[in-house]
């Protein structure tokens, strides 16, 4: 997308929503439908972030989707899923954290269900992580927080985003800490009550750090992941990509609001 098509994007949309990702329909208009997004929460939404979606972008979930007790989740920037749809090829590439249900094991590859025509695909084995579902794809640990974030050194911000072809801030704390088993709200406001509240001077490597024009919680409008050295790991704006900045030197530090540790 150019900067002009990324743009457009502010505020525009709420959020993205993940291959496979399953959401509750709530109704349709016309080539839209108007969906809950059960795993994607905030106060606005305590059960799901609500909005609409293109039709043709869902699909019905398939019949071996529930009941699967493994799961493989992506541990690569991305992964391809090689699929057969009416006797043709489709192969399909997914972002990291997508998760699938995982139907069978092989050797060197995962048979996963889909969703769509084609019920079942294939993920190479080492692009993926197997393990049971509710548990972490990765082992956490705050230093485990940092160097998932890191991969995505370089990667052009996107509002809303939530894959790895373009992260917003929360986006990314929230799509790294899935990992580690554990959910954030979707914004960043949300996120900020999730964990022990931590000062500045305690801030360690893997810490979530706010940003607002003010003191109150409701208008934090920023996150990042403190990488130690005073130093965060942001997805910053639109036209920037993501990057390791000194909050002391920058705007972020007239805006600083305070942090918290997930992980305990």
């Amino acid at each position: 997308m150019t900067f002009f098509q990324r743009s457009h994007l502010f505020k525009r949309l709420a959020t993205q929503v993940r291959y496979g990702e399953q959401v509750d329909v709530l109704g349709t208009w016309h080539d839209l439908t108007h969906i809950r997004i059960p795993d994607q929460t905030g106060g606005r939404f305590p059960d799901g972030i609500i909005g609409w979606i293109a039709s043709r972008q869902l699909a019905a979930q398939p019949t071996d989707w529930d009941g699967n007790s493994r799961v493989a989740t992506v541990i690569e920037r991305f992964a391809t899923v090689d699929r057969v749809v009416d006797g043709k090829s489709r192969p399909l590439m997914v972002s990291y954290a997508t998760s699938l249900p995982v139907l069978k094991l092989r050797p060197h590859r995962v048979v996963v269900a889909v969703p769509g025509a084609a019920d079942r695909g294939t993920l190479a084995r080492s692009a993926v992580r197997v393990h049971q579902s509710g548990t972490p794809a990765i082992k956490p640990s705050s230093r485990r927080v940092i160097a998932e974030a890191t991969r995505f050194l370089g990667l052009p911000y996107l509002w809303a985003g939530m894959t790895a072809w373009g992260y917003d801030c929360s986006g990314l704390t929230s799509a790294v800490y899935s990992q580690l088993g554990i959910t954030l709200p979707r914004d960043a406001a949300d996120q900020s009550l999730v964990g022990k509240q931590i000062r500045r001077s305690q801030l360690r490597v893997g810490d979530l750090v706010f940003f607002s024009h003010t003191s109150r919680r409701g208008d934090i409008h920023h996150v990042g992941i403190y990488a130690g050295h005073g130093k965060l790991l942001d997805a910053p704006y639109t036209g920037a990509r993501v990057e390791i900045v000194s909050i002391r030197h920058s705007y972020l530090n007239a805006e600083y609001w305070g942090a918290s540790r997930p992980l305990s």
